[in-house]
């Protein structure tokens, strides 16, 4: 691929409506949090949260690139759902974010009654975090997706694409 068709591809992620939606979003979290400061976490994140069921050939990786390294924010989380999904977002976005796994959150959820250290572990990171991107949430464990709502206190994304 030449430096044009690069900057084509780049040109084409950008007015993608994913990465729009994602620029609009997070651009406007802040006015649109502070508008409902009234209501908790769990539940503003349930009202006004983006949860998108994104096609899978759709650029969520590229879109997530894209606003992770030309926005404002300057801490992510990325919440993967597999080795696989981990290695193709550190592929592309390397130590620019950190990153959390739903297993080490579920377990952490788990082991709450005998060893809280796991949760506040990871309660810390997500309330310490500008945005959290959450990639293939677990869409029948509910609980877990309402314990990350609950914790996020900054901009929540949530990006379904189904099976990988």
């Amino acid at each position: 691929m030449n430096e044009d068709d690069e900057h084509r591809a780049g040109l084409q992620v950008v007015e993608h409506p994913l990465c729009e939606m994602l620029k609009l979003y997070c651009g406007q979290y802040n006015a649109l949090r502070e508008e409902h400061l009234d209501l908790q976490n769990l539940e503003f994140h349930r009202r006004y949260g983006l949860y998108l069921h994104v096609p899978a050939s759709w650029p969520v990786l590229e879109s997530m690139n894209y606003i992770v390294r030309n926005s404002r924010i300057s801490k992510t989380v990325v919440i993967f759902s597999s080795a696989t999904s981990y290695r193709k977002v550190f592929d592309l976005l390397e130590n620019d974010v950190k990153y959390c796994s739903w297993h080490e959150i579920f377990t952490a959820m788990q082991l709450a009654s005998t060893d809280i250290r796991h949760v506040q572990r990871v309660k810390t990171m997500l309330n310490d975090a500008e945005l959290i991107i959450f990639v293939d949430p677990p869409t029948s464990l509910t609980d877990l997706l309402d314990q990350v709502r609950n914790y996020a206190t900054g901009c929540l994304v949530i990006l379904d694409k189904g099976s990988e």
